[in-house]
């Protein structure tokens, strides 16, 4: 959900959004016009979260700062400074990379270059700073067009509907259980 001004109330949030009695705590009304937002869905199991549900805090960085002139090196002093600051406050930090988003109307070859150069830069820092990455890039490229694949876009060539939503919450959810 993007925070558009004719954005409709989550489904998801709709039908699965209780409280401990199961009782709905989101309506119709919840829009959330003017927001974008992240969904984390986590089913507790014991074993996966032994030492209970985890702490998560979702930064969303990439493709605007790329499409703001921004290089590898400038997003990296961002990334750094909110790993070690999530660090220092003993959160367990996961980045997910940049989807393909060559049909989108901003793109353009240079800007396929530092999102190339980021989504690298991220999976060799993730040993490095100790923060887990998450490759959404592969996962939803037709590898033929280096596109988002059709089956995950929305429409606009950027954002992934609601199978590329999924998709990449699978990866989100195998990486935190992982």
């Amino acid at each position: 959900y993007l925070g558009t001004q004719d954005q409709v109330a989550d489904p998801y949030l709709l039908a699965n959004a209780k409280d401990r009695s199961g009782n709905s705590v989101y309506s119709a009304f919840h829009t959330l016009t003017g927001r974008a937002y992240l969904v984390v869905t986590l089913n507790f199991n014991v074993d996966v979260f032994a030492q209970g549900i985890p702490n998560i805090k979702a930064v969303v960085q990439g493709v605007n700062d790329i499409y703001d002139g921004k290089t590898v090196e400038q997003i990296g002093v961002a990334i750094t400074s909110m790993v070690s600051t999530a660090k220092a406050a003993g959160l367990d930090v996961a980045i997910i990379g940049v989807s393909p988003w060559k049909n989108s109307s901003s793109w353009s070859s240079a800007r396929q270059i530092v999102t190339d150069d980021y989504n690298t830069w991220l999976a060799a820092q993730d040993t490095v700073q100790g923060f887990t990455y998450i490759d959404i890039y592969t996962p939803l490229e037709d590898a033929s067009a280096d596109e988002l694949e059709a089956i995950y876009d929305s429409g606009d060539g950027l954002h992934p509907n609601i199978a590329g939503q999924a998709a990449i919450a699978g990866l989100v959810d195998a990486a935190v259980a992982g």
